[in-house]
């Protein structure tokens, strides 16, 4: 961990920087919202009245403070974020950004054999620090006059998906409810799209795994189609044609073990509900979706994931089954050129 060339940037675009703000971006990079365990959670109307009052400026949306964190700035020209969906990015970041004290004092302590502000500017902060038990820390007087800031820290990973995001929140903010389909190649990221996109909107998620074909349906020749290998035909019946009517969704979960549906699974109108997995944008359906997502990986990459996650025979499996499979049915339907977004895991 390096923080001190974002120091510096920071230092050289905020010259109103003092010792006080540089420790706070220290302190921030490396325990992220930590002040949630001290002080609680805020409501999102918190974000929702900042926005409303800071004017807008000429300011990035996300800015590095290092160690994979930013600063989302809520005053920035370049937000369209709803606020609740700010907060959603918020929380998430506090879930899974993980520092330590221990971190925070070894870089504090590089900071100080570096720093650009006199020893006993540097040594008042640290005994601050230190004598506050390391609580969280706050903007300087002058950083507040010169810059007002208004922002809230978020993982830098985040930032290519703002786009998608900010189309989501568009038809929220417009009343339109969202169904929304994340295909793509196996191992790819599209379980852990969905998952963040249902932490963010706290929505249900449909996955395409309980849509297989039964056993008694896998003949020679449905398996030969492209995407034949998937139930289309009862997910349209069961998820898409009540969607399209503003019915609740009430439909089967295929368990592989039995090669059977076993139980079921009932989900709620919704504004945000996600379709994921392979073959969910088949064109039986794919007019139905709201907005289509494709996550694609390098041979190498999807090779490396589903080798670490299955394990050597199931990677096989994989090779030699189901991703020529996919390969056919992402080429037959040309499904990446039918996609609003696309994400590749292979680059951040």
């Amino acid at each position: 961990m390096d923080l001190l060339p974002i120091l510096q940037q920071h230092l050289s675009r905020y010259p109103a920087m003092t010792a006080q703000d540089s420790a706070k971006l220290i302190y921030q990079a490396v325990l992220g919202p930590a002040h949630l365990g001290r002080m609680g959670t805020p409501p999102p109307t918190y974000i929702a009245n900042e926005m409303q009052k800071a004017p807008k400026r000429d300011l990035p949306l996300m800015e590095s403070i290092g160690n994979g964190l930013c600063r989302l700035h809520l005053d920035s020209t370049a937000n369209h974020l709803r606020p609740e969906t700010i907060h959603g990015l918020f929380l998430l970041t506090a879930k899974q950004h993980q520092g330590t004290l221990e971190q925070l004092k070894e870089q504090l302590a590089v900071w100080k054999a570096n720093a650009t502000f006199s020893d006993e500017e540097t040594d008042a902060e640290l005994a601050q620090l230190e004598e506050s038990g390391y609580a969280p820390v706050s903007h300087s007087q002058p950083y507040h006059e010169a810059y007002d800031p208004h922002y809230r820290l978020v993982l830098e990973k985040y930032q290519k998906y703002i786009p998608l995001l900010e189309a989501i929140d568009r038809r929220i903010s417009s009343g339109q409810k969202t169904l929304l389909a994340i295909d793509g190649r196996c191992a790819s990221g599209k379980t852990t799209l969905s998952a963040f996109l249902s932490e963010i909107y706290q929505c249900s998620v449909i996955h395409m795994d309980d849509f297989f074909l039964p056993f008694e349906r896998k003949t020679q020749e449905r398996l030969a189609e492209a995407g034949g290998n998937i139930d289309r035909e009862r997910f349209h019946q069961e998820v898409i044609l009540p969607y399209l009517a503003g019915k609740d969704l009430s439909y089967g979960k295929y368990q592989c073990s039995v090669g059977a549906v076993t139980s079921s699974i009932n989900i709620p109108q919704q504004d945000v509900i996600i379709v994921e997995g392979t073959y969910s944008m088949h064109p039986l359906m794919q007019d139905a979706y709201d907005i289509k997502v494709f996550s694609t990986c390098s041979p190498e990459l999807q090779t490396q994931r589903i080798l670490a996650r299955d394990g050597e025979p199931m990677l096989q499996r994989f090779v030699n089954e189901w991703i020529p499979m996919e390969e056919q049915y992402f080429s037959t339907f040309h499904i990446k050129d039918h996609c609003n977004f696309v994400f590749n895991s292979n680059k951040q």
